[in-house]
């Protein structure tokens, strides 16, 4: 289901196919009791594909189920009505037409699903979206990529303008990266007339993130194990320092920092890229 939202037209579980091209989209509804799409709407995209196949062999199988028994009773060229006719003749005959409408709403699903997942894969192929899931992946996980992500950012060929800042903000946020490098990720990015005004944001919650934690917490520590190992022997005083150096100081959080700067009018570097609109003229 994610994968359909990213890369197909899908909006109250209503598919668009070929909204790209000259021809009419084709639209297709998906129900939300439909039992392969509430199995399968949360598994990744091969396990999906295998899943349609197994609903396509096991649909071939009725349907051939049915061949055999219309052979058998000499209707090869009959039609489905002359089978309905005949239900008086033998309790399988009755048994199969009554399942026919059901076999043929199972073959409507199963050809909305695979005209749905060759979509999808179509989009894969043409924005090579493997490619890069496997260089997220390996970024995510500390390994190095076959290709650098400013070569794929370049490359043409390679994704949309999504698809490459998606991958640039996981380099940067994944990775240690200096500020020469960061430019030249951000240059990259500009090349392709990408916006970049994600990028600087969570470059500015980043370095917001960063003051937050370098700032260290005063307190505790050796002092109080020594305040427990010298519990009988200490004064009240150092027991009650102690007990202040337990209680955790009070920090505030960055957005904190921001909000006080403006109200209070603060001279504050952070804050000067901020714009204050009075109401009274707006």
């Amino acid at each position: 289901q994610a994968l359909i939202n990213e890369v197909l037209p899908f909006q109250l579980n209503r598919v668009k196919l070929d909204a790209n091209s000259a021809n009419k989209a084709k639209e297709l509804d998906i129900n939300v009791n439909d039992k392969f799409w509430i199995a399968q709407k949360g598994n990744p995209f091969p396990t999906v594909a295998e899943a349609i196949q197994e609903e396509l062999e096991s649909y071939r199988a009725k349907e051939e189920d049915i061949r055999k028994l219309k052979h058998s009773m000499g209707l090869d060229g009959e039609t489905d009505e002359t089978i309905s006719l005949l239900t008086d003749n033998t309790a399988e005959l009755t048994s199969t037409v009554k399942s026919l409408p059901e076999l043929l709403e199972h073959k409507r699903l199963i050809d909305m699903h695979t005209n749905i997942a060759t979509a999808v894969l179509e989009q894969i192929k043409c924005r090579k979206l493997d490619v890069f899931f496997e260089a997220e992946e390996k970024i995510m996980n500390k390994q190095a990529t076959e290709r650098s992500v400013i070569d794929m950012i370049k490359d043409v060929e390679c994704g949309s303008v999504e698809d490459k800042m998606r991958i640039a903000l996981i380099k940067y946020l994944c990775t240690d990266m200096s500020e020469n490098e960061v430019g030249q990720l951000m240059q990259a990015l500009e090349s392709i007339d990408c916006d970049v005004s994600a990028f600087k944001y969570l470059k500015r919650v980043k370095q917001f993130s960063s003051n937050a934690t370098s700032d260290q917490y005063s307190g505790g520590g050796m002092k109080t194990v020594n305040m427990f190992s010298k519990l009988l022997s200490q004064s009240s005083q150092f027991i009650m320092e102690g007990v202040k150096n337990l209680v955790i100081p009070k920090r505030n959080l960055p957005l904190t920092g921001i909000v006080d700067a403006i109200m209070e009018m603060k001279n504050n570097p952070e804050v000067d890229g901020y714009l204050q609109f009075d109401p009274k003229l707006y």
